[in-house]
């Protein structure tokens, strides 16, 4: 079921390799236009091998993405999409997600249409039987907002709660030369 307002649709989508280049330049254009990258410099380059690394696995579902779509010109100038992570705890392995890379063009910010993708997503998900999910979060970026507000919108339908902070992590560089 997709969220229609006046100018925007925003839908559960499957990805195909067409949409690649398209979605890798709006995160692009996204982390860009962040006010912490425009302070501070950027520190993701996001094109389309490094979206192809991230979501184009054969072995990935394609349907666990959520784009809008600005109805005036037919655009996706927002985009969230999900990595399947089963997670064992104890005897038992849950269907986890690890919803990355939210984005939306900077011309379309401030609109509440990334917690709109984020509910979306949530929505589909549960129907999907996926019964958790974990997000890495760069400190200064506003994905930690979306996060919150996502929790708080779902709280009284899925009770959700921290179960740790992780403050650093490595990061490994397979292709150097590119890097």
């Amino acid at each position: 079921m997709a969220t229609i307002d006046e100018n925007y649709l925003i839908e559960q989508f499957t990805l195909s390799d067409k949409d690649f280049e398209t979605l890798a330049d709006l995160i692009s254009n996204a982390l860009l236009h962040d006010e912490a990258a425009e302070k501070d410099g950027g520190t993701i380059l996001f094109d389309t091998e490094t979206f192809k690394r991230m979501f184009g696995s054969p072995f990935m579902p394609k349907d666990l993405f959520v784009r809008t779509i600005y109805k005036p010109t037919n655009t996706v100038v927002g985009f969230i999409g999900c990595i399947p992570r089963p997670v064992k705890i104890g005897d038992k392995i849950y269907k986890f997600v690890v919803p990355s890379f939210a984005a939306v063009h900077w011309e379309h910010q401030r609109k509440g249409l990334s917690i709109k993708m984020g509910l979306e997503l949530r929505r589909f998900l549960v129907e999907k039987g996926y019964e958790a999910g974990f997000a890495l979060f760069e400190p200064e970026q506003k994905g930690k907002d979306l996060g919150h507000s996502v929790i708080r919108h779902s709280d009284d339908i899925y009770p959700m709660q921290r179960i740790m902070t992780i403050r650093k992590f490595l990061i490994r560089v397979f292709d150097a030369k590119t890097i």
